[in-house]
């Protein structure tokens, strides 16, 4: 599962309002980020939506040289923080009840043609969004969405199966129909972060190991990345902890192709601006 590798891997970031934040972002960082993760929640007034799909965002992380990664969220956002409407359940999407949301968001993610990566409902193994813990929902609803952008021949999107670290029970939600197609990047989310969601502050190879050694051996010929990682600013020195977690990366964690910063002050402060990244 190791080895040392030379490969130099490529970072990106979540960043609120990019068309704000991106190149003071990347300024203080000293260098451009490789892949611009942002969130996109499905639509309720989606039918009167000309452009339900993040056109502008996309055009403007292309325009960066970056890739947009895209997390997909089957839910309507409100302005409660956390707080999201299930008014689309994983069954009614799977029956084909939006398939016409989904035809359009998938013609308008075909017209960018530069490579879009993609994530339908991420950290379905978590308890915390309505679409988790629901195994065979999730299945069918994830495989119905994929048949749909492949009938369309959107061949620009690659798919992201994000998972959170725990709990190790990825397979179970994971298309076995879709094993063939190498195409699909398998994410892993992770954070530390002292109290925050009852974590305690814990080194990197802690927090990604026996997930690394997962994906690993489950999905070995696909690419791997980490699709969601911040290190809050509270219970230990967040620059020694971003060091230790560089040099874990290069030794034993070699697989790991990218990873994506979460930069926002939220549940902890995140950002990672003030920061030396050792890349």
């Amino acid at each position: 599962m190791g080895g040392r590798s030379n490969k130099r891997i490529s970072f990106g970031a979540f960043t609120p309002n990019p068309e704000i934040t991106l190149k003071p972002l990347q300024k203080k960082l000293g260098f451009p980020l490789s892949i611009i993760l942002i969130f996109s929640p499905w639509k309720k007034d989606w039918k009167r939506d000309m452009d339900p799909f993040p056109s502008r965002s996309c055009r403007l992380i292309i325009k960066n040289k970056s890739t947009p990664f895209i997390k997909w969220e089957p839910a309507t956002w409100t302005n409660v923080p956390n707080r999201m409407i299930n008014d689309f359940p994983l069954d009614k999407i799977a029956e084909g009840l939006f398939d016409k949301y989904i035809e359009k968001w998938a013609v308008e993610a075909k017209k960018i043609k530069k490579e879009i990566w993609l994530s339908f409902g991420h950290e379905m193994n978590g308890q915390w969004y309505h679409w988790a813990k629901k195994r065979e929902q999730y299945k069918k609803t994830f495989l119905h969405i994929y048949n749909v952008f492949k009938r369309l021949n959107v061949s620009n999107v690659r798919w992201v199966f994000c998972v959170n670290n725990y709990p190790l029970d990825y397979m179970s939600y994971f298309p076995q129909v879709l094993r063939k197609d190498k195409k699909i990047i398998i994410g892993l989310d992770g954070y530390n972060a002292e109290g925050v969601w009852g974590l305690r502050w814990k080194p990197f190879k802690q927090i990604f190991d026996k997930p690394y050694k997962y994906v690993s051996r489950n999905f070995m010929d696909h690419q791997l990345i980490i699709a969601e990682m911040g290190c809050g600013e509270i219970g230990g020195d967040k620059q020694l902890w971003i060091n230790d977690a560089f040099i874990s990366l290069k030794k034993k964690f070699n697989k790991i192709s990218a990873l994506i910063w979460f930069n926002i002050n939220k549940e902890a402060d995140w950002r990672i601006g003030n920061f030396r990244i050792p890349l």
